[in-house]
């Protein structure tokens, strides 16, 4: 498991690749469509926030910047699917391990 920066976009589509570029410059190491909203809207709520990210596919970003070379296209939907499937199982026995502490009103990690 890693930490970084996750950027939450409105969607509902992919990001392009200018937008991967700005969001690498501005220091995001993630970037999706979900979570933010949700995590803001939670803690409003008053509500403790555990954001966790299955992170599917890599950002379209021009080999300059790190991205596959242009003849490889990007990730499209069927391969975001299934990598969401194939990561779907570690994710869940992730949630079993922490299920127990967050009973207990344990520290489920750090807060900002």
């Amino acid at each position: 498991m890693l930490d970084g920066v996750y950027v939450g976009v409105g969607g509902p589509s992919y990001e392009t690749v200018a937008e991967c570029c700005f969001l690498r410059r501005i220091g995001a190491d993630a970037v999706g469509m979900s979570t933010v909203a949700e995590a803001v809207a939670a803690r409003h709520c008053g509500l403790r926030v555990l954001g966790l990210s299955l992170i599917t596919n890599a950002a379209p970003l021009p080999p300059e910047d790190g991205g596959p070379a242009p003849q490889d296209p990007p990730a499209g939907h069927q391969e975001v699917l299934e990598a969401a499937g194939a990561g779907a199982r570690h994710l869940r026995e992730l949630l079993a391990r922490l299920a127990p502490r967050h009973a207990k009103g344990g520290d489920m990690g750090r807060t900002r």
